[in-house]
């Protein structure tokens, strides 16, 4: 699998202008190391599973079909990969094979660039156990540190992968704290300018600020005889909703490679 850490931005133009990390793009430098470890084994490469955008550690509430409600991290394409290693050829719609390679080939294995590309949730990694010890189905990385195929080294990758979670738990919380602080002191944080505030996050705009002020009035859900979808589609019709800030260039997305972002 492959999964980028940062991604070059399409819109810039590098012309003249010394080169920066910006202008590598982690994605394809993941699936060109994944691919020449297998290769360079004599394995052949023939896909990728690209898994942009998608935490493989924070989870979310899921409600069950009984009406209870569970959390759960939730990664359609690294389920998906792992149903296809169980089928032995790509059937969940998330496989992208290289050029050339037919789209029902054969997939045998599964390769990450690093463990926590693969996951930083326990219930995952025994999904992938699973698949490795009674399917055999071989899920490595090209660092050496994933050994799924003995018992030594499926209890090494549980301690990895829980000191993992444990690292993106405290960043999480850490981030909480200062965002927080941050709030108090009224200092702003990334993200899209909030409605009736101008792009540096400080300076009001009036015009705006007057619809929140009118709007604070009446929390029934009207203003001034109008109902709150009315003031929405009133915005609309102005231009006078919140910018949005450019649409990320996709991430196009390998034995597949598999890649995932060390992020929460």
């Amino acid at each position: 699998m492959v999964r980028l850490s940062f991604e070059l931005d399409p819109f810039r133009s590098s012309r003249g202008t010394p080169l920066t990390g910006l202008d590598i793009n982690n994605r394809d430098e993941q699936e060109k190391l994944c691919r020449s470890y297998v290769e360079s084994r004599g394995g052949n490469y023939v896909g990728t599973y690209d898994e942009p955008d998608t935490s493989a550690w924070k989870k979310k509430r899921v409600k069950q079909p009984d009406g209870t409600t569970v959390y759960r991290v939730i990664r359609p394409v690294f389920e998906g990969s792992l149903k296809d290693l169980k089928n032995g050829s790509p059937v969940s719609g998330h496989f992208t094979p290289l050029d050339g390679i037919d789209p029902h080939t054969a997939v045998n294995g599964l390769i990450v660039y690093d463990v926590d590309r693969l996951t930083r949730d326990n219930r995952h990694l025994e999904d992938a156990i699973e698949v490795v010890q009674y399917f055999h189905r071989p899920i490595l990385d090209i660092r050496g540190s994933l050994d799924l195929l003995t018992d030594n080294g499926r209890q090494a990758a549980r301690h990895i992968v829980a000191v993992h979670n444990g690292a993106s738990a405290a960043t999480s919380r850490r981030l909480k704290d200062s965002h927080a602080s941050r709030a108090v002191r009224g200092i702003p944080v990334g993200g899209n300018r909030p409605f009736g505030w101008a792009d540096d996050k400080r300076t009001i705009i009036e015009e705006e600020a007057e619809q929140i002020r009118q709007a604070a009035k009446h929390p029934g859900g009207h203003w001034t005889g109008h109902h709150r979808w009315e003031v929405e589609r009133a915005r609309e019709a102005h231009h006078q909703r919140q910018p949005m800030a450019s649409p990320d260039a996709k991430s196009h997305a390998a034995v597949s490679a598999y890649g995932r972002v060390a992020r929460l």
